[in-house]
């Protein structure tokens, strides 16, 4: 989606007719969908526009849990689909990772199945008739749980699907960022041989949302504080973020600009016993030192009301944080 709030609000306003339940979204009028052992379940992630990194974190664990008893299919592609690939090893998971869209493999069940997307690609759906496509994302009620853990459990819900009480896709949610966590850092030491002893992570993007720091002020704060910190304790600033992010300076400081590398060696980067903790916006990042329970300073990007402020304080933002309270700047 393009970084302006009018064109935010716009989309918010055209997907809300489609609302069912608080954060899902269906272009059907019935009040629920209920999913049969064995049917197949689409997550289609292949807009880049609309489904960011951060986004493919909170939809793991409905994905797990729906593995155990469906047949769960991602479709993605490039990055999205290398990340997925690590977040969800083949050997643990039942899952299947294609870059066919859905009506290409739909034999897999016998013509008939459920795509489940973010409620902007609603209005927009071109799968075949047959296919129940539901929206996950923009609530419009408070929520306090977790957010992947408040998305999956109203997703349940509203299929039908009883045998994931909320206790039991809390407990999934901590054992796959386990798991991850001990991915993460087994693998730091193919990628870290030429980082310095002593590193902290600068994430100073927004990959969406953009217009909330038009002028860079919250960009600028947070270089200023990872040099303040790299000064106080000698480390070298790592500088995360994509190839299309631009580029910037960071004066009197040791760093390396490392916009653009491969995202899975990021991730093994960031678990390096080199890197001691991040700064940056609340995004992927924060979420990845919260897995790897590591230190992560944020900066919250804000939110134009209440609401979504404290969405973001209740939920969004400790999606995986596990224990003790948010750090902000």
């Amino acid at each position: 989606m393009r970084n302006n709030p009018f064109n935010s609000l716009l989309r918010r306003y055209i997907v809300s007719r489609y609302e069912v339940a608080n954060g899902v979204y269906s272009l059907t009028d019935q009040p629920g969908f209920k999913l049969a052992h064995g049917d197949p379940v689409f997550f289609d992630f292949r807009d880049f526009r609309y489904t960011h990194f951060g986004d493919l974190l909170f939809f793991v664990p409905l994905l797990i849990c729906l593995s155990r008893n469906f047949q769960v299919v991602c479709l993605a592609t490039g990055s999205h689909k290398a990340i997925l690939e690590f977040l969800l090893p083949i050997a643990n998971y039942k899952i299947t990772l294609m870059e066919a869209p859905p009506w290409l493999v739909r034999e897999q069940g016998g013509g008939r199945g459920m795509v489940i997307t973010t409620p902007y690609l609603l209005s927009r759906a071109i799968y075949p008739p047959d296919f129940t496509i539901i929206g996950l994302g923009l609530v419009s009620a408070p929520t306090h749980q977790p957010f992947p853990e408040f998305l999956a459990n109203a997703f349940l819900r509203f299929a039908e699907v009883t045998e994931w009480p909320p206790e039991d896709i809390s407990t999934l949610t901590a054992a796959w960022s386990q798991d991850i966590k001990k991915r993460i850092k087994h693998d730091a030491a193919k990628y870290d041989a030429d980082l310095p002893e002593h590193c902290i992570w600068l994430a100073p993007y927004l990959g969406s949302g953009r217009f909330r720091d038009f002028l860079r002020t919250k960009q600028r704060a947070l270089i200023s504080a990872a040099i303040e910190r790299s000064r106080g304790n000698g480390a070298t600033i790592i500088l995360a973020g994509g190839r299309n992010d631009p580029a910037i300076q960071i004066e009197n400081a040791n760093w390396l600009d490392m916009r653009g590398n491969d995202i899975v060696r990021m991730l093994c980067l960031a678990g390096s016993n080199k890197v001691s903790e991040g700064i940056g916006f609340d995004g992927f990042w924060m979420h990845i030192f919260d897995i790897l329970g590591k230190r992560f300073d944020v900066l919250f990007r804000g939110r134009y009301t209440q609401f979504a402020r404290d969405l973001h304080y209740d939920s969004v933002n400790i999606s995986f944080l596990g224990s003790g309270a948010r750090r902000y700047l």
